[in-house]
């Protein structure tokens, strides 16, 4: 699983970078982001908390980002990655959607599926059966 995260983290690097008007201190700041984006998603979604952690403002932070990316917030890269691991609970793992909110540190289960629906489009249960149904794995009720 590990292995799956750099790899992401690596595919994630490439898409969002954009090689003009960077500077190497950006860049630094931009992959530390990243990299505590990585593994604090599932309990952190506040660009001030990354912000605490690299000892900037949250201002700064999200100007960076979106120099170094393709116009994309600190707030948006970091919902981008919790709905990523969200998709990979939903897949890999025969959980309900109330403990995936547990784990992903939401309030409650229908906070969690305004969250994802707001960025797949669709709720977390229909998106689990249609990934489901292409992979041809019969799905059960869940208590």
């Amino acid at each position: 699983m590990q292995c799956f995260y750099w790899y992401a983290y690596d595919k994630m690097s490439q898409f969002f970078f954009n090689n003009k008007s960077k500077t190497r201190r950006q860049e630094e700041i931009f992959h530390n982001f990243i990299s505590l984006v990585k593994t604090n998603c599932r309990t952190k979604r506040d660009v001030e908390f990354y912000a605490d952690k690299l000892c900037i403002s949250p201002r700064y932070l999200s100007a960076v980002c979106t120099q170094t990316t393709l116009n994309k917030s600190a707030k948006r890269l970091i919902d981008q990655m919790a709905v990523f691991e969200i998709k990979i609970l939903l897949e890999t793992i025969n959980m309900a959607v109330q403990k995936i909110a547990e784990v992903m540190n939401f309030p409650d289960q229908s906070y969690l599926c305004r969250f994802f629906k707001r960025y797949i489009g669709e709720s977390p249960q229909s998106y689990r059966l249609s990934k489901n149904r292409i992979k041809g794995i019969k799905t059960e009720k869940r208590i």
